[in-house]
C-alpha cells in the first residue's frame, strides 16, 4: 500500500512525528521513524511514547493521519485505479497486504477512492512485521497455489517476503523513495517505473500476447 498505491509513507511519518511532539515534546526525525518500520504505526508509537499515553497517542495519530491526507490531497498515484479496474474486468482477485494499522489503511483507502476493488485487506501488527503470515492468510482464503499469485510492492523486503511465501514478486519504483537498484538486487520477476508500464504488461498477459 505505502509507495505502491499512494504516497502514504510521508503521511504516516508526519502523523507519528506530530503525535509524539504533541504528547512528549520530542521530535523524532524522518530517518528515525523510517528505521522503526516493521510494526504498524501504532506499534511504532508504542516505542516512542510512555505506556500510559499509548492509547491516547493512537487516537491522536489517526486524527493527524486523516488531516494530513486531506490537507495535502494525498490520493492514489495516477494510473493506479486504471490498473485495478483492468484486473477487476478480467475477474482477477485482488487483496492488500500492508504493514499499516487497520484504522490507517481504512482512512487511506477512503481518501484514495479505491475501496471497491479488494476482496481482502490484511493489515499489520503492533508487535512487528506480519506480512508473510498475512500473505499466507490470503492464499488460504482464496485457496490459490502461491505460484499463481503476483505480489506487487515497492521495497526490497517485499521481494524477499514474496519469495519466502512462494509468490511471484513484482517491484514498482514510481514512488519518490523507491530505490530501483536495491530492488533489482533482489531479482524480482519484473520491475516497473510507471503505473502505465505495469498496466501494459498486465494487459499483454491477460489478452494472451505475452508469456513472460
Amino acid at each position: 500500500m505505502d509507495g505502491t498505491l499512494g504516497d502514504t509513507v510521508f503521511v504516516s511519518v508526519e502523523a507519528i512525528t506530530q503525535t509524539v511532539f504533541q504528547l512528549t515534546g520530542n521530535h523524532p526525525t524522518h530517518e528515525e521513524i523510517i528505521s522503526m518500520f516493521g510494526p504498524s504505526e501504532l506499534g511504532i508509537l508504542r516505542q516512542l511514547v510512555p505506556q500510559h499515553q499509548w492509547e491516547e497517542s493512537a487516537r491522536i495519530f489517526l486524527d493527524h493521519y486523516e488531516s494530513i491526507h486531506r490537507q495535502h490531497q494525498i490520493g492514489a498515484f495516477p494510473g493506479i485505479e486504471e490498473i485495478l479496474r483492468l484486473l477487476q474486468e478480467h475477474n482477477i482477485r485482488q487483496a492488500i497486504v500492508t504493514g499499516k494499522s487497520r484504522q490507517s489503511a481504512k482512512i487511506s483507502l477512503k481518501c484514495f477512492n479505491l475501496k471497491g476493488y479488494f476482496d481482502l485487506v490484511e493489515t499489520g501488527s503492533i508487535d512487528g512485521s506480519a506480512k508473510k503470515s498475512r500473505l499466507q492468510k490470503v492464499l488460504k482464503s482464496w485457496d490459490f497455489p502461491p505460484e499463481d499469485v503476483l505480489y506487487i510492492g515497492d521495497a526490497p523486503s517485499d521481494v524477499r517476503i514474496a519469495k519466502s511465501a512462494g509468490l511471484r514478486p513484482i517491484s514498482v519504483a514510481w514512488d519518490s523513495t523507491a530505490d530501483r537498484s536495491q530492488l533489482a538486487q533482489q531479482n524480482p520477476h519484473a520491475i516497473f517505473d510507471q503505473p502505465q508500464d505495469l498496466k501494459n504488461w498486465l494487459a499483454a498477459h491477460l489478452n494472451g500476447s505475452s508469456k513472460t
